[in-house]
């Protein structure tokens, strides 16, 4: 994924939002190495776009509001309204972007995070053609090819569907640690 900082007003600590209809919004949306576009609106409401659709993303007091504007950017079948994150992982994880929502969720609540962020498509780089040292590989998309971690323990994980996050806290758990800091992952059920 790439990340697009634009000063505003002389600042570059504020960040920048869109209409969705600037030239640079649509220029980037019709760019054929480019699957997905994100960026807050005025609103201060992420907005997903894609060659296939426009959706908005709000932070509710009890989840994620999902609404897709013009068709789904992600073609998620049926998947709209007031989310939670369980819920997300659950109803998107046997599709091509599964938990893209809470992931671009949590990445636009990083101060590090672009005003615009890209996920390319399949088959292209965003990077330089002739970065030193050469670069053989890429990830950070949000398909399922970028997403998805094979997970081999010698315990049995009693949830069906896990973020890798969730790792951290109960590995700690079952080396009997405390975590040092507040994580985003949970500990999961561990037999």
């Amino acid at each position: 994924m790439a990340h697009l900082y634009f000063r505003k007003e002389k600042d570059w600590s504020k960040r920048k939002t869109f209409n969705g209809t600037e030239k640079i919004i649509e220029d980037l949306v019709r760019n054929p190495g480019i699957d997905i576009l994100i960026f807050i609106n005025e609103k201060s409401q992420i907005i997903i776009r894609s060659i296939r659709g426009m959706a908005m993303l709000e932070d509710k007091e009890s989840g994620l509001e999902y609404t897709p504007l013009v068709n789904d950017p992600f073609d998620y079948k049926n998947l709209k309204g007031l989310l939670t994150y369980e819920e997300i992982l659950d109803k998107t994880f046997d599709t091509d972007y599964p938990d893209a929502l809470t992931q671009i969720h949590q990445l636009f609540n990083s101060n590090r995070c672009g005003d615009l962020v890209i996920s390319s498509n399949e088959g292209f780089d965003l990077r330089d053609n002739f970065e030193i040292p050469e670069h053989k590989s890429s990830h950070g998309s949000l398909k399922k090819e970028h997403m998805l971690v094979p997970l081999i323990m010698n315990k049995k994980v009693t949830e069906d569907k896990i973020r890798t996050v969730d790792l951290f806290p109960t590995i700690l758990r079952f080396l009997n640690y405390k975590s040092p800091i507040k994580t985003d992952g949970k500990e999961l059920d561990i037999n």
